[in-house]
């Protein structure tokens, strides 16, 4: 899977207005949302990939008061051929090359915005071809105890966990010069992932902002370019993650139950039927579940031979019987 492309904003509008402000919370300065573009498509979800849609936090460049703005997720570039959007081209960015890679270098100076949300979904490989979903987030506990969690590998990690989380991230916006209709689209950034992932889990993560690198990568008109990807770079090396194993279904990008991000038991029977049954003979370890178990119904309707059960009839007379015609001539 590619890195961060899944995530979770499971909170409403109402909350997530009031958890961006206190973000900014400077004590006597306090900050307000002075508007949402597009807010009433804005809804809850617990399964979010790209093409669909997020807020993104920004800062106007007319009065540099604080918005925020429903859009796509995935970049779609002001520059882009009407046949050539793609949301999942672009839905990440590697910090790396942000300052010299043109199709974002350009938007470093004019377009930061961070993304609110919950937490993140990444795939751990496994045997078979199999991949166990994790969901992942920021969480408020000790250098020590997280390190103490990367032999341990798939075990929830302690700490409570942050309930919202920012991470660092370009907009754009793409104009139909024929019908004029405008896509708003945006991509987040990646970085190297901690070693607490990295070693069992994902080699990214991304780019996760706090309050102060928050406001200096929103703020292009006081801040450049260099000093805010260092500052987000600082603060997400600094990050302490959590996660916890949770159901193969929200794999499914159409899934959204309210379960997706709920911790599961690895050694559940659940998760052993999604692998298939463990307790196959060695003789059959290498056919699939699926194929024993069609053989073993396609058995069961296999009716024995009416002749199976008689004794094969004696051709004795028919033998005597054309020999006594012989003599006859």
């Amino acid at each position: 899977m590619p890195p961060c492309g899944r995530a979770r904003l499971a909170m409403g509008a109402d909350e997530l207005r009031r958890r961006v402000e206190t973000a900014f919370d400077r004590g006597r300065s306090k900050e307000q949302i002075k508007e949402w573009i597009d807010g009433k498509s804005f809804r809850p979800r617990e399964n979010i990939s790209p093409g669909q849609r997020l807020p993104i936090i920004f800062r106007s460049t007319d009065d540099g008061t604080l918005r925020l703005h429903t859009s796509y997720w995935g970049l779609v570039p002001s520059f882009c051929k009407a046949g050539q959007r793609n949301h999942f081209r672009m839905f990440n960015a590697r910090s790396e090359t942000v300052l010299t890679k043109g199709v974002f270098s350009r938007l470093m100076s004019r377009r930061r915005c961070a993304v609110p949300l919950s937490g993140f979904y990444e795939w751990q490989d496994l045997s078979s071809c199999k991949k166990q979903p994790f969901y992942l987030t920021a969480t408020k506990c000790s250098e020590e105890d997280s390190t103490s969690k990367v032999k341990k590998e798939k075990k929830a990690t302690r700490g409570r966990e942050m309930p919202i989380v920012f991470v660092a991230a370009l907009y754009d916006t793409w104009r139909d010069e024929t019908t004029g209709v405008e896509i708003h689209s945006f991509t987040m950034l990646t970085m190297p992932a901690s070693s607490v992932i990295a070693e069992w889990l994902h080699a990214r993560q991304p780019v996760f902002l706090d309050t102060d690198s928050l406001s200096e990568w929103i703020d292009c008109a006081e801040v450049d370019s260099s000093r805010a990807i260092k500052a987000a770079l600082q603060s997400g090396s600094r990050a302490m993650l959590s996660w916890r194993p949770v159901t193969m279904k929200m794999t499914n990008p159409r899934y959204e139950g309210s379960d997706c991000s709920k911790h599961v038991d690895e050694t559940s029977s659940s998760i052993k039927k999604w692998f298939g049954a463990s307790s196959a003979s060695a003789s059959d370890s290498t056919v699939k579940p699926e194929k024993i178990e069609q053989k073993k119904r396609a058995s069961s309707f296999v009716k024995k031979s009416p002749s199976a059960s008689k004794k094969p009839r004696s051709n004795s007379r028919s033998i005597k019987a054309f020999f006594s015609r012989a003599s006859e001539r």
